[in-house]
């Protein structure tokens, strides 16, 4: 009805619509039937010529009136107005609501009165006015959209090109012979919906170097998927629905799948698969995928970070473990992976400063237990210098002091690796270049017998930054323990 009159203004009435606060119900009165916030998002909404929303039932003793006004889909408002009395006083005691309509003046007024008592209501909820707009509205005027010439008993037929996607039109015909003139009723015509992109979906399966990549879970609402491009993380690619492919190493590494349609709409899906070449012994793994506050979470392998110092002070998000202490603060924080056990350890550590601040520490601890630990430690300059020191609990040296020969850059990223070997006498040695240079030999090595470190212990990492009034920061990208 709604739709063979597209012109006529509408008031619906309901029975249960509005509740006495002026909120539509997300549940159904009964079962079976629809809620009254389903009614407003699927069909009142929806229909542009309803202005006006009248219902009952809603009641709580005296209380039983209400009103809202919200947009449809056109961006014209909608009153919905609840009256409901039955629960007073003698059935009701006769209270009324009636409106007065003023096109003119482009206003209703509700009024509520009682024949039985002779009285009206006037307070807010039971004697308002609200703008109503009555104004004819003249239809949009029907253009041209083609004309045939055909003999009679024939059918004539135009092209009708450019129509938006997922839209209604109505259209006529207007019929001459060249006497006289006749015009069809009014049709309607819906255009098809515009091309859904398709969804893509990964399912990854992983034996050591080796990984099996499936699209099978990927869809197209409205057609079918015509194309599966693959980009593997390392450089290389592939297409199919299933792909098989083996790293050349230990890596946490991004899978990108990309699914065309058959009208050319793609979508994409991104997934990182950590693999584990057997031969390198991992013993921890992580590439800091995920997106936490207050937290490092769990690594990709080698379990939960532990972390020691403000949680504030820690994030994961761009692909990067953080610390960060404000301006003004002088703080030490760690992160421990407990769930690491050797006496035989490498750490790698790709890492990268946000400014330099003159006495920042960034560090590894290769072995740890209890209290007493095995440090590399950077000590970065202001002017970008770096020294290094291997430390038996931040105080013994193992090695001297180095001045490493590079410069460190804000945001460049920095290979860190330390090796803790052996115990009795344990092996140190650290060393330290920027990422996309060649890897040189050990910088510093050094050995130490503390007798409470001869055992296999955990590792962590932890940075130093001094009262400054720009504060400092480091992003750990990648970190990977390894037994040697």
């Amino acid at each position: 009805m709604l739709d063979a009159h597209p012109d006529r203004t509408v008031i619906m009435a309901t029975h249960s619509f509005l509740s006495i606060t002026g909120t539509h119900r997300t549940t159904p009165q009964r079962p079976g039937g629809t809620a009254p916030a389903a009614m407003w998002q699927d069909f009142v909404a929806q229909h542009c010529q309803i202005r006006l929303v009248l219902s009952g039932h809603e009641h709580d003793g005296d209380l039983g009136e209400a009103s809202r006004t919200d947009e449809n889909v056109c961006g014209q408002p909608v009153h919905q107005i609840l009256t409901d009395y039955q629960a007073r006083a003698n059935g009701g005691n006769g209270w009324l609501r009636y409106y007065s309509f003023e096109p003119t003046e482009g206003t209703l007024t509700a009024t509520t009165y009682s024949p039985v008592l002779g009285q009206y209501e006037t307070d807010a909820d039971s004697s308002f006015t609200l703008p109503f707009d009555l104004t004819s509205r003249e239809p949009a005027p029907f253009e041209p959209i083609g004309t045939a010439r055909v003999d009679a008993g024939e059918v004539a037929s135009v092209e009708w090109p450019d129509l938006a996607l997922g839209t209604e039109y109505e259209w006529r015909a207007v019929v001459s012979d060249g006497a006289s003139t006749t015009t069809s009723s009014t049709w309607t015509l819906r255009t098809p919906a515009a091309n859904a992109p398709p969804t893509a979906s990964i399912a990854v399966e992983s034996d050591g170097l080796a990984v099996t990549a499936s699209a099978s879970g990927s869809s197209d609402a409205d057609g079918t998927i015509a194309s599966y491009a693959w980009q593997l993380g390392d450089g290389s690619t592939a297409t199919g629905e299933t792909v098989t492919h083996t790293y050349a190493g230990t890596g946490v590494y991004p899978i990108t799948l990309t699914v065309t349609d058959d009208e050319g709409a793609s979508g994409e899906a991104v997934r990182s698969v950590t693999v584990l070449d057997p031969a390198e012994r991992v013993l921890a793994l992580d590439a800091f995928t995920r997106t936490l506050a207050n937290a490092w979470g769990s690594a990709d392998v080698g379990g939960p970070w532990t972390l020691r110092g403000t949680a504030s002070r820690f994030s994961v998000s761009g692909g990067a473990g953080r610390m960060t202490i404000p301006p003004a603060t002088t703080q030490t924080v760690f992160a421990d992976l407990n769930g690491v056990s050797s006496a035989s350890t490498r750490i790698d550590a790709v890492f990268s400063v946000g400014s330099l601040v003159e006495a920042q520490y960034v560090s590894l601890v290769g072995r740890r237990i209890g209290s007493a630990n095995y440090i590399a430690r950077l000590r970065l300059q202001a002017d970008g210098g770096v020294r290094m020191y291997l430390l038996q609990d931040g105080a013994t040296a193992i090695a001297p002091m180095l001045q490493v020969p590079i410069t460190i850059a804000p945001g460049q990223q920095y290979a860190f690796s330390m090796e803790v070997t052996g115990t009795s006498p344990t092996t140190v040695r650290a060393k330290l270049w920027p990422v996309g240079q060649a890897e040189p030999g050990w910088l510093r090595s050094g050995t130490n017998s503390l007798a409470a470190l001869q055992a296999p212990g955990a590792v962590s990492v932890f940075t130093y930054v001094p009262n400054n009034p720009g504060g400092g920061s480091v992003a750990f990208d990648r970190i990977t323990v390894t037994e040697p």
